[in-house]
């Protein structure tokens, strides 16, 4: 299977690299975007990015921004600043700005600033004090410098080597922390506890970094793919955990495991797990009506990820439903800015917010199919 996806890989590598060659073009333009195709009998047209979630965008990262510690750079509510910081840096970039030109340029610099400082010796990126957010925030961070990588150069105030030096070291931590089944778990140990919601997190920041040249070793992707698969059950659900043997019928990590897939290169609908995750995933986690499990935001996402790469069939039936869903749930505290809230913190939840109504932008690398 991993083979059979080197040319995708080789194909999107090289979409990425001419779009970091190009000027940035500005953020989309505060108008509906065009109808994919006409509308079937009385249905109405399918529209992706809409003047209210544009506003809602604006007024989100705006919220995000002001929260930046204008000291150390770091984004986060008291709570995982490595994880939100990275989060809203990614949010930042999907918006079309990069860390020399948009109106977000300054804040993700100091992005970069504080993600680079928070690595330690050995590559781990995780909060000075404690490790807070561990293997999720290391893989959030890992994922966000990788997608910027290759928008940087001698003119900013980054230093290039050390951040190729930091992603480098970040890779083999993610590795080398892969446990026996596959997966990974909330510490960088390879004798840990393996869990669903950490491995889609690594496994996303894998492909980022394969896409922009880094290299990533083929059989760390290959006991991914295989320990996905396994964690899968009949009705289509997948596992909490593959070493436990238990957990299942949950929304939010299904939408991780399928996400997963897609990312390992799974693209096919027809392939089994793949096809009855979607299918589990449309009868029980729409973005309203489904079961309210908690961590809307965060399974909301990876779910919104896995329609978007199943193709329009899935998108154009979910899309509209999440963006409205969003637009219901923005609290607003001025008339510059608002916010999402439900788990984590206001900064952590805006930013996946931000990120889902931007995916139609596609001017972040991983949100191009």
């Amino acid at each position: 299977m991993f083979k059979k996806t080197s040319i995708v890989f080789l194909l999107m590598f090289g979409a990425v690299v001419c779009l970091m060659a190009q000027e940035p073009p500005p953020a989309p333009a505060p108008e509906p975007a065009p109808v994919a195709g006409p509308p079937a009998g009385n249905e109405a047209p399918f529209v992706e990015i809409t003047p209210e979630s544009i506003i809602a965008v604006e007024k989100g990262l705006n919220f995000i921004a002001e929260k930046q510690n204008k000291k150390t750079g770091a984004i986060s509510g008291n709570t995982y600043p490595v994880a939100t910081t990275a989060l809203a840096g990614l949010a930042f970039l999907a918006n079309g700005s990069t860390p020399s030109q948009g109106k977000y340029n300054e804040n993700i610099r100091k992005c970069i600033d504080y993600l680079v400082s928070c690595a330690n010796r050995k590559g781990f990126i995780t909060e000075t004090s404690n490790s807070s957010s561990r293997m999720h925030g290391h893989a959030y961070a890992t994922l966000f410098l990788a997608e910027v990588s290759g928008m940087v150069d001698d003119s900013m105030k980054v230093d290039i080597s050390k951040l190729y030096n930091v992603i480098n070291k970040a890779i083999k931590v993610i590795e080398s922390s892969q446990t026996k089944l596959g997966g990974w778990g909330y510490e960088p140990l390879e004798n840990t506890y393996d869990e669903g919601s950490v491995t889609i997190c690594q496994v996303q920041a894998l492909r980022s970094c394969k896409n922009a040249g880094f290299k990533v070793e083929k059989k760390v992707i290959e006991k991914a793919l295989e320990y996905v698969k396994k964690s899968a059950n009949p009705n289509g659900s997948f596992k909490y955990s593959l070493s436990s043997g238990g957990g299942g019928g949950s929304g939010t990590l299904t939408a991780a495991a399928v996400s997963t897939l897609n990312y390992l290169g799974v693209y096919d609908a027809e392939t089994p797990e793949l096809k009855k995750g979607l299918q589990y995933l449309q009868q029980n986690y729409m973005p309203e009506g489904g079961r309210d499990e908690g961590y809307f935001f965060y399974g909301k996402y990876y779910a919104t990820l896995a329609m978007y790469y199943s193709g329009d069939e899935y998108w154009q039936k979910w899309f509209p439903k999440m963006r409205e869903a969003l637009l219901k749930r923005q609290r607003k505290i001025n008339e510059n800015t608002a916010c999402w809230e439900n788990e984590i913190s206001q900064e952590f939840c805006t930013s996946l917010a931000c990120l889902m109504l931007q995916i139609p932008y596609q001017y972040l690398p991983i949100f191009q199919r």
